[in-house]
């Protein structure tokens, strides 16, 4: 599911970021799953701003049955997503 998932997301945020690249990283807890989206697309927002951003168009989008495992998006740059890890 993880592969399918990644792939929604992808499909979903491409027009969101337009030129910059992103990546979405999927970390799964229990039966649950956090996505992880890595982007310096909204470099200068606040961080509220950039997971809102996000959240919005992939609450619209994804299926219910997704929504229900997702538990968490989060947004980080190229260097905040190094730093973390």
């Amino acid at each position: 599911m993880n592969q399918e998932v990644i792939q929604q997301i992808e499909n979903i945020i491409k027009p969101i970021t337009g030129r910059f690249k992103a990546q979405v990283v999927i970390t799964r807890v229990g039966k649950y799953y956090i996505a992880t989206i890595v982007t310096n697309a909204f470099k200068s927002y606040s961080l509220v701003d950039k997971i809102l951003k996000f959240s919005k168009p992939l609450d619209k989008k994804l299926p219910k049955a997704t929504l229900r495992k997702l538990i968490r998006i989060s947004v980080f740059t190229q260097s905040e997503y190094k730093s973390k890890q």
